[in-house]
C-alpha cells in the first residue's frame, strides 16, 4: 500500500503555491480501502452511495459556511475533502466517485480546488435510476431525494466499521507524523 502524499510537493505541484486543500493519501490508498470495503459488503451486497455531505451556513453570515470536514466514511473511502460528492458501489461494476465539478465563483474566491477524478456528481440520480431493480443502502450524509433501506443501512455500516477499525500502513505513519509535529 502506498502512503501520504509529500505536503510540500503537492501543494507546490497541484496550487503553484495557492492555498487550498491537500490530498493526504495517494491513490492507491483509497483504491485499497474500497476493495476491503466490498470484501466486507460480501457478494451479494446492494447498491451503496456514501455521501460527502455539504458545508453548514453561519447564522447571518450570508454567503459564509463552516469549514467543511466530509462524513468519515466518504473520507475514508476516497481520500477527498471536496463537498457535495458521493461515491457509489455495485456489485457487479465496482466503485464510481461522483463529485462536484468546480464553479467559475470557486475558482475566483478561493483560488484553485482541489477536485477529484470522477463522474460529475449529477449523474447519480441515473445512475441510481439505472439500478432502481435492487435494494439501496444510504451511508454517509444524506443526499437529496435518495432514500435506502435504514435497516441494510445499518448492517452496512457496521461491516464498514469494523473494516475501518483496523489501520492502514497509511493512516498509522499519518498518525506518527502528527505525534511529532
Amino acid at each position: 500500500i502506498g502512503g501520504e502524499v509529500p505536503i510540500q510537493e503537492t501543494f507546490e505541484a497541484r496550487t503553484g503555491g495557492q492555498p487550498t486543500q491537500m490530498p493526504v493519501f495517494t491513490n492507491d490508498v483509497p483504491e485499497a480501502r474500497q476493495q476491503k470495503a466490498a470484501a466486507a459488503f460480501g457478494d451479494n451486497a446492494p447498491i451503496v452511495v456514501i455521501g460527502a455531505g455539504n458545508p453548514i451556513q453561519k447564522p447571518g453570515g450570508l454567503d459564509q459556511t463552516y469549514p467543511f470536514d466530509p462524513h468519515p466514511e466518504y473520507y475514508w473511502l476516497t481520500g477527498s475533502r471536496r463537498w457535495g460528492g458521493a461515491i457509489a458501489y455495485d456489485p457487479a461494476d465496482g466503485w464510481t466517485h461522483f463529485v462536484r465539478p468546480a464553479h467559475k465563483n470557486e475558482y475566483l474566491w478561493e483560488g484553485t480546488p482541489e477536485v477529484p477524478d470522477g463522474e460529475d456528481v449529477a449523474g447519480l440520480t441515473g445512475w441510481l435510476k439505472a439500478r432502481s431493480d435492487r435494494p439501496l443502502a444510504v451511508l454517509g450524509s444524506p443526499l437529496d431525494g435518495i432514500t435506502g433501506d435504514p435497516d441494510l443501512a445499518g448492517e452496512l455500516r457496521e461491516r464498514l466499521d469494523t473494516v475501518r477499525r483496523r489501520k492502514d500502513a497509511a493512516e498509522i505513519r499519518l498518525v506518527e507524523r502528527a505525534a511529532k509535529a
